[in-house]
């Protein structure tokens, strides 16, 4: 080859090298990004250059220009052909043209694994790419196959002039044994030398040599050549002979064991291996006078054969030679016991133990019983078990009497002893052979105790290790006798369980008298005793006097809970006085845990005829009809003021807190004389505008200040004393805390007070260093995740009543054994401790006086954003509206107005619905609704005009974990989602368009309704409310809607009011704006 094309080659293969090892790194460290920074080092001249070649090269039907141009598209990438291997590429390029060709080559770089050049990329066929991958292993895979099946031969050029043997040794491991191991030695066979010993080096190194060696061989000797320098690569190779034991024994047997090629030395044959397996099995002989213990040997074709008849291999498997045939030796004895058999020494039974002895005795497959009459004497025994129970220990042991002798057997834990006999000592071996021991010693395994010496077997009395024996008592051998000390029977043998019995003593007008006796028969407990036995909830107790007891668990937690309710801690021995309000909480089975006596009769007369709190005159400046359960809120209210207490109400969502909370300050204004001081109302945002509303409704005596965000309120706190109700938000506690600290109030409401939860958030703090001579928490979820927010709430309102935190807990929340029962026993003892101070009753237990539908408007601020947003929008479209207006007239700019409208609506919905990625206060709003509601396992219907909005909706659901179905007007198979949400019985949200969904469907399985934006027409909103309120329903309804303040969403509902026979005489939002006057418009897009 001419020395310049030599030269240029070289050039290539460093290019080549440096070209691939650059873009091998790139692909590595940068993955696509490396693919882009190629084709932007690529300048647009090369690129232009190269497919230009390409495009020659896909047209050119002559071979050898098409040959040239290949090669100078190569020389471009400093590439030449020897960088593609591979069979016949260049013959399949040739076959193919224009797109074809292109996709060739660029598979011919797919498969080199080498970069694909830009102008390539688009031809590119990935899936043919996996094609061809996957036929070449498949190819790949049948040569393998081939290779094994049929192994290429070595071509010799005449007969093979050399071999290779491998001859055995069975060398007994002690003179007469018929242990042996197993000793291996390679012979080498050649014409001049004559067959001789080798080492295992000097066998190996034969495939070292030149090829003309592996000639001299037949195939199947230099294939056991390759073999041995395979798997002793790494031995030792001075060995002339070799030791074969257990897995190395075992890997000669299959690989050659059916080849013929170990053979004994000494032409005795040829070791052999079908993969057979062999069992040796202990067997009771005669041997002279004496009976003895020699095993035999069993082999896969049934035969039997004496221990001698074979050889043994010992090692890791064992291993039997049987006729020059290897076994497997399945569950082999000790080497001990081989080389002790092997020298044909047998075991005297004399020597065996009991427990072989049964073993041997029961597993026999001899027919012949009298070996065994004359090998031992069996006994037939009954069992019996013997407990001791005393101070914190329990004893047991495990004992047979012999029906035969009357002998007594002790069980050691391993085999039986015998402990007495009579008459004559037996010479032979005696042994128990009774079903009735063995199903008694399997359930003494069961017990698992702990053993300290053999025979005795030992448990810490505590009681879970009581009620651990108690649990597989039941299940104890009916055959066995059982035997205990007097306190063992008292608990297991004799059980007599201790029960309480409730005892009322007396009562009086509001109050009675009751304490707890415990009755067990013959049983006289101490009041050391009684002490213990007060605060008992386990099962097994032990007294200070009377020792362990076992207690009726179902009457004691019956006993405690009754006493709980009626605020008693414990099942006091002594009377305890308590108020006839806890007693009226008793349901008929409580009461009659207290007999049916002449007292308890007279409770029962108490109880039915006990009003509870006094009822009070609702003051006639509450402009309302309150319903009765609302007149009892009321009462319980002024209740409270008269016993100087804090108090909370928690009444279900809807039910009215509101109305009854303004009730009872009206009553506080009228009793308060002329010294009044204003009362604070603290709540969210979102219900702020409502409590000036419902006060405006009900009590229009009480002068309101609202403080809210913006710097108007720090000159209205000047008007805080002329005032009598005040009402402001937690936010802006928070930043007026030092403010409204200098006023003191009659009284402090928190609404929604779960709000103050949390004990250590700054909330919460704030809210209690207000000054207040009254204080209330209104709340419809007072215990939302843990008992520490009840404990923070009436902190509040009454501090220090439950104590403080840590001991709140200790008390009520207790820890550690038992801890089920004793929580349900503090909860209810909890319950008792509140009575007195909070009010909660449950939609379910007003429902008689509750109206079908209850609707609630519910405030929504904007966020910061959101109304710098909605107030640049009112300014932008009242100057449209206006100027529309005075061009056309009202009635011809309606279309303005709607326009305008809506986006300031959608606005008030969420930014986005305009394009705006700011947050919604709306939303926020809906999921403070939603999510206690979802608590309580309640159905909520959301109703949008906005199906974008509804869209919002679901995602912000989705994030939020909450199970939710939406129906639109695209929505297909209408009636499947809505039946899904009917029949689905968790809690969800349905999320409606107030179009699609306002008529035609029926949804009762939901009580609560939210209308999320207002529609122009209330008709149709109360259509959409109709979904839930229908024939069907059993739940009053609730309807929410939510609207933004200060914004054209509330003015709208204003309208709605002032004009609202007109307005229902007009469908759709063209019949809203056609009533519109210009006086209408200007108060729509007003700013304040």
């Amino acid at each position: 080859m001419p020395r310049g094309r030599k030269a240029t080659k070289t050039k290539k293969a460093v290019l080549n090298t440096k070209y691939d090892a650059n873009n091998i790194v790139l692909d590595k460290t940068y993955g696509a990004w490396a693919d882009l920074r190629r084709e932007l080092s690529d300048s647009k001249s090369d690129l232009a250059e190269r497919t230009e070649l390409l495009e020659q090269f896909s047209a050119c039907e002559d071979s050898q220009r098409a040959f040239l141009i290949l090669d100078d598209y190569f020389e471009r990438l400093s590439l030449s052909r020897r960088d593609f291997v591979g069979p016949d590429w260049w013959a399949r390029m040739l076959d193919t043209t224009g797109k074809e060709r292109l996709e060739e080559t660029a598979l011919l770089f797919l498969r080199a694994k080498r970069p694909l050049p830009t102008e390539l990329m688009t031809h590119a066929n990935f899936d043919r790419l996996a094609q061809v991958e996957e036929a070449e292993k498949d190819h790949e895979l049948i040569t393998h196959l081939e290779k094994w099946i049929l192994p290429p031969k070595v071509d010799h050029l005449d007969a093979p002039r050399a071999s290779v043997r491998a001859l055995f040794e069975l060398v007994p491991v002690a003179e007469g044994s018929s242990v042996v191991r197993v000793e291996m030695r390679l012979t080498l066979s050649r014409p001049r030398s004559g067959e001789r010993f080798r080492t295992l080096g000097e066998i190996k190194d034969l495939t070292t040599r030149s090829s003309h060696e592996r000639e001299l061989f037949s195939s199947e000797d230099w294939e056991f050549i390759e073999w041995v320098n395979e798997i002793y690569l790494e031995e030792d190779n001075a060995q002339e002979s070799m030791i074969l034991k257990g897995a190395d024994l075992l890997r000669w047997l299959a690989k050659w064991g059916r080849e013929g090629r170990m053979e004994l030395d000494g032409n005795r044959g040829v070791l052999s291996f079908a993969g057979q397996v062999a069992d040796i099995r202990p067997s009771i002989e005669k041997g002279g006078a004496d009976l003895g213990l020699l095993p035999a040997l069993r082999l896969a074709d049934g035969r039997e054969l004496e221990f001698n008849e074979a050889t043994y291999v010992v090692g890791d498997p064992m291993l039997t030679i049987v006729e020059n045939e290897f076994y497997l030796v399945r569950h082999a004895p000790h080497q001990m016991l081989l080389e002790r058999w092997g020298q044909q020494v047998v075991i005297p039974v004399s020597k065996l133990s009991h427990r072989l002895l049964t073993h041997l005795r029961k597993t026999s497959d001899s027919d012949d019983d009298s070996i065994w009459d004359e090998l031992c004497v069996a006994h037939k025994a009954s069992p019996r078990f013997v407990f001791e129970l005393e101070n914190d220990t329990v004893r047991l042991r495990l004992k047979a009497v012999s029906e035969m002798d009357q002998s007594t057997w002790q069980w050691n834990g391993h085999e039986w002893q015998k402990e007495t006999a009579d008459g004559a000592q037996d010479t032979k071996a005696e042994l128990l052979d009774d079903a009735r021991v063995d199903s008694s010693t399997q359930w003494l395994r069961r017990l698992d105790w702990f053993t300290p010496e053999p025979g005795l077997w030992i448990g810490d009395a505590t009681e879970n290790f009581l009620i651990g024996l108690s649990e597989v008592w039941p299940d104890r051998p009916t055959e066995a006798a059982y035997l205990g000390n007097a306190a063992f029977q008292r608990l297991f043998l004799n059980s007599k369980r201790l029960r309480p019995k409730l005892v009322m003593h007396g009562s009086g007008i509001d109050w009675l008298s009751v304490s707890a006796e415990w009755e067990q028969e013959g049983m006289k407990l101490t009041e050391a005793d009684l002490q213990q036995l007060q605060a008992a909830t386990g099962r097994f107790v032990k007294l200070p006097d009377g020792g362990w007891v076992e207690l009726d668990t179902d009457a004691v937690q019956s006993a405690q809970e009754t006493m709980a309710e009626l605020g008693v801690e414990g099942l006091a021995n002594d009377p305890q006085k308590v108020a006839l309000l806890h007693a009226s909480q008793l349901d008929e089975t409580a009461i009659d845990q207290f007999g049916n006596n002449a007292r308890v009769r007279t409770l029962k007369q108490k109880i039915a005829d006990f009003k509870g709190v006094p009822d009070l005159e609702l003051p006639e400046t509450v402009d309302a009809d309150l319903r009765p359960y609302q007149k009892e809120g009321f009462n319980f209210l002024c209740h409270l003021t008269q016993m100087k207490l804090g108090g909370v109400l928690a009444d279900d969502m809807g039910l009215g807190k509101t109305l009854q909370t303004l009730s009872w300050l009206a009553w506080l204004h009228v009793n308060s004389g002329k010294r009044r001081k204003p009362a604070l109302v603290i709540c969210p945002a979102s219900v702020l505008h409502n409590w000036r509303r419902e006060a405006e409704k009900f009590t229009p005596h009480l002068t309101t200040l609202v403080l809210e965000s913006g710097s108007a309120r720090h000159n209205q706190r000047k008007q805080i004393p002329q005032r009598d109700l005040i009402i402001t938000n937690y936010s802006i506690l928070r930043r007026d805390l030092e403010e409204l600290n200098k006023f003191e109030f009659s009284a402090i409401i928190l609404d929604e007070a779960q709000y103050i939860k949390n004990p250590t958030a700054q909330v919460t703090k704030s809210v209690k260093q207000l000054k207040g001579k009254r204080r209330l928490a209104l709340t419809g979820t007072p215990l939302e995740n843990r008992l520490l927010d009840l404990w923070s709430i009436v902190d509040f309102v009454q501090p220090n009543y439950l104590n403080n935190q840590n001991k709140f807990s200790e008390i009520y929340e207790p820890k550690g054994e038992n801890a089920e029962v004793a929580q349900r026993i503090a909860r209810k003892r909890l319950s008792a401790k509140l009575r007195p101070l909070l009010l909660r009753r449950m939609k379910k237990q007003v429902a008689k006086d509750l109206p079908d539908r209850i609707d609630e408007r519910r405030d929504c601020e904007l966020t910061e954003e959101q109304r710098k947003l909605y107030l640049a929008e009112l300014r932008r479209s009242r100057d449209q509206v206006f100027k529309a207006m005075k061009q056309k007239g009202v009635a011809k700019s309606k279309m303005h107005v709607l326009a305008a409208l809506t986006r300031l609506r959608q606005i008030c919905c969420h930014p986005t619905l305009v394009g705006n990625d700011s947050g919604s206060g709306k939303t926020e709003t809906l999921f403070e609704l939603l999510e206690p509601l979802l608590a309580e396992g309640q159905k909520v219907l959301v109703f949008s005009q906005f199906v974008q909005m509804l869209q919002i909706l679901e995602r912000e659901c989705k994030v939020r974990e909450i199970p939710s179905y939406m129906l639109t007007g695209e929505t297909k198979n209408r009636m499947d989602v809505v039946n899904a949400f009917q029949e689905d019985k968790d809690p969800s949200v349905f999320l409606l368009s107030l179009r699609a969904a306002g008529t035609g469907l029926n949804l009762t399985t939901a009580s609560y309704v939210v209308l999320y934006d207002p529609w122009w027409n209330p008709a149709v909103e109360a259509q959409a409310i109709d979904r839930s309120h229908r024939i069907g329903q059993t739940q009053t309804v609730n309807a929410y809607r939510l609207i933004s303040p200060g914004t054209v969403e509330e003015k709208i509902w204003e309208l709605q009011q002032s004009k609202a026979k007109t307005i229902s005489d007009v469908l759709g939002e063209e019949g809203f704006a056609s009533n519109l006057s210009s006086n209408d418009l200007e108060f729509l897009f007003s700013e304040d």
